[in-house]
């Protein structure tokens, strides 16, 4: 029995063990699955209280950095001072244009035969350009030979042309003024002083006063600087301005005199002029004597001045002149003859072909070498543009010189365009505002477009006669640069012009400075809790570009100043300088949907500081 209970027993045992095995795992399982959901708890509390504190500490950078802005409000930004070069600078653009250029012609009767380069062509000098028909040259030879010897004839006519040997006066007058004396050139004298002398017609010297006390007619007193006195009489009083007229007997001209009223008193002082003034001329030989002298009174055919060396060069010059550039043609024409072809005069690069042959049927393919209807083109090799020239300058004159009709002087034979090929010039418009500090002889930086490179020049030449346009007023400048070959007429170019300049300075940006009447100052620490500047250091400023100011006193090398730069929500982005040499930039981006920042972002290229 006991074995018969003993068996029965076993699996009642077994039973209350595996039940309490079970429970035992049960109540670990709800203990795991507790642990595990305390567990992530923690883990999404911490993760919040991390986004959180992110949020709060993102929001306060970026108050801080935004220097509590709010619409229409400023960023505080800092500026490590450095050096660098602060230059003020004229600016424009233009054109490129060929300096030297050379326009050659064939004399009037000389017949291309053939033109030997094109537009763009390298030469050297004495390359041939064109050949010409040595008949048409024989005959403008001689035609030349001709000139030359009816100019020697009126050259024979013209030596013996004298002007009068006497200046005499037209009128009765009064000498007031000698300005030339013995010896003295009559054209030297005429261009320094405009007349030989001055006379008075009317007897009358006169000065103006300004004083509302006198009126037409009212006798006053003059007194010379001697002390004399002469009576003075008002001729006329208007708007306050009166004019006394005195004898011209005794006063000299320019005489300072005062004026006193009739009471005695002093109204004033005024300089003499001649009431009514004769100019004496001339305008050949040398002064042999002067015959008058000043407050001397002259009458209508008196001899003032005797002259000597009186031949009228002036149409001889003319004559010579012209019988000069004849020389010139037939010395051009003997070397057509000897070589039959045009030879270039010096090296360079054809800019343009302006010949038109007037017996081609249709334009050319070389760039105007010929045209339909009698047209002539100058096209050329740089721009590609094509330049109308009219048929007269080129193929009417053929036609005249080897028919022998036409006008009286037939025109040349226009060829080519040559250029040396050693400097460009750039015209540039310049505003009023800029004008006056603009000299000869500034460097000038110029860009050129289509090539990229930055090639160096200087003002040759200043326009100041002003063109208008939509009421805005503007003048001209021209930069000369050595040429670069690559360089072609027509090409567009950016030029800035140094007016000063400053190297290796202390310099920062100019909003970072504060100005009063009396001194010059900036912020050297900002309190990002109250968003306030603080610590204004006084500084002496020098020389600004409108971007950078150069500081002078007050500052050195790495301090670091602090400003408000204006910000604008509904721009859409915000552009300020880091203040860095090296030239960072920092951007804040911002979406101003509904009128509030709700995004901002920085970004500051080469290590700028920003609060």
């Amino acid at each position: 029995m006991d074995e018969n209970k003993k068996d029965s027993l076993a699996p009642a045992a077994e039973e209350e063990r595996d039940q309490a095995l079970f429970d035992a795992i049960g109540k670990d399982k709800r203990r795991k699955k507790r642990r595990t959901w305390i567990t992530v708890i923690v883990i999404v509390a911490l993760v919040a209280a991390g986004l959180t504190a992110a949020v709060i500490y993102g929001q306060k950078k970026v108050r801080d950095q935004m220097g509590m802005m709010n619409y229409g409000g400023t960023q505080v930004v800092s500026y490590t001072v450095d050096t660098g070069s602060v230059n003020t600078t004229v600016s424009g653009s233009g054109l490129l244009s060929d300096v030297g250029a050379e326009a050659l012609s064939l004399p009037e009767g000389v017949k291309v035969d053939k033109v030997l380069v094109h537009a763009g062509d390298r030469v050297e000098e004495g390359d041939l350009l064109c050949t010409v028909e040595i008949s048409s040259v024989m005959s403008a030879i001689t035609d030349t030979q001709a000139k030359i010897t009816d100019l020697d004839a009126r050259l024979r006519t013209t030596a013996y042309e004298t002007a009068a040997n006497a200046v005499v006066a037209g009128v009765n007058a009064r000498v007031k003024k000698v300005y030339a004396a013995v010896g003295d050139d009559v054209a030297a004298c005429m261009f320094e002083h405009g007349a030989l002398a001055l006379l008075s017609l009317d007897g009358y010297m006169a000065l103006d006063l300004d004083t509302e006390e006198l009126s037409d007619g009212d006798e006053v007193t003059v007194v010379r600087p001697d002390g004399r006195e002469l009576k003075g009489t008002v001729d006329r009083a208007i708007l306050g301005r009166a004019t006394i007229l005195v004898t011209d007997d005794g006063p000299e001209l320019d005489e300072t005199v005062t004026v006193r009223a009739a009471d005695g008193r002093k109204l004033g002082e005024g300089t003499l002029y001649i009431h009514s003034p004769l100019r004496v001329t001339g305008y050949a030989g040398t002064v042999d004597d002067v015959r008058t002298a000043e407050n001397k009174q002259t009458w209508a055919g008196n001899s003032l001045f005797i002259l000597k060396d009186t031949a009228f060069a002036g149409n001889y010059e003319a004559v010579l002149r012209e019988r000069r550039e004849q020389e010139e043609t037939l010395i051009l024409l003997m070397g057509l003859y000897r070589c039959g072809a045009l030879e270039a005069p010096f090296a360079g690069s054809v800019v343009s072909i302006e010949y038109k042959d007037p017996d081609a049927p249709s334009t050319g393919s070389d760039g105007g070498s010929g045209s339909s209807g009698g047209s002539a083109y100058a096209v050329n090799a740089y721009t590609g543009t094509v330049a109308g020239i009219t048929a007269s300058a080129s193929a009417n004159a053929n036609a005249n010189s080897a028919s022998g009709s036409g006008s009286e002087t037939p025109s040349k034979t226009s060829l080519l365009t040559l250029s040396p090929d050693e400097k460009m010039n750039v015209t540039i418009s310049v505003d009023e505002t800029d004008i006056l500090a603009l000299e000869i002889g500034q460097e000038a930086q110029i860009t050129i477009n289509s090539i990229g490179d930055i090639f160096f020049g200087e003002v040759t030449e200043i326009n100041r006669n002003a063109s208008s346009e939509s009421g805005v007023t503007s003048y001209t400048a021209v930069v000369t640069m050595p040429k670069d070959l690559r360089m072609l007429s027509g090409m567009s170019a950016k030029v800035v012009v140094r007016i000063r300049g400053v190297e290796n300075t202390i310099q920062i940006p100019e909003k970072a400075l504060h100005q009063t009447r009396d001194a010059a100052f900036v912020y050297t620490s900002y309190d990002s809790e109250t968003g306030e500047l603080g610590d204004p250091v006084a500084v002496i400023t020098g020389l600004s570009n409108g971007t950078m100011i150069e500081i002078v006193e007050g500052l050195q090398e790495g301090d670091t100043v602090w400003y408000n730069e204006v910000f604008d929500p509904w721009a859409g982005s915000y552009y300020g300088s880091d203040g860095n040499a090296s030239g960072g930039d920092a951007w804040v981006t911002v979406d101003a949907s509904g009128g509030d920042a709700v995004y901002a972002e920085y970004e500051f290229a080469s290590g700028g500081d920003a609060a």
